[in-house]
């Protein structure tokens, strides 16, 4: 698929908002607002489209259908949850902060 057209593919199939959209990413709402102006799509997130749809695609015949099933929690963590919870997110180390006796000691 090419890849200008993921972004619209993925908004047509599942029903969800630019908003949700860029959760699904880990973006903000304006890269999404300009993959699908057909700015070009960094590899890692076509990958992920491309995935969100092969999975997205059997949840139903119409993209209400979709929707309410990606939405859906009454099972726990709804679909797309799920999904957002899939991003790697950067690892950050806490770091104890110095106290101002260390800090005079």
């Amino acid at each position: 698929m090419d890849t200008s057209n993921l972004i619209a593919n993925l908004k047509e199939l599942s029903g969800l908002t630019y908003d949700q959209i860029a959760r699904l990413f880990g973006v903000s709402r304006r890269s999404i607002q300009n993959w699908f102006a057909g700015q070009t799509i960094p590899l890692e997130h076509s990958e992920r489209a491309s995935l969100l749809i092969s999975r997205i695609t059997p949840l139903g015949n119409t993209a209400d259908a979709r929707h309410l099933a990606l939405l859906k929690s009454s099972n726990g963590p709804s679909l797309f949850h799920q999904y957002v919870d899939e991003i790697p997110r950067p690892q950050v180390i806490q770091v104890s902060a110095f106290s101002p006796r260390d800090l005079l000691g």
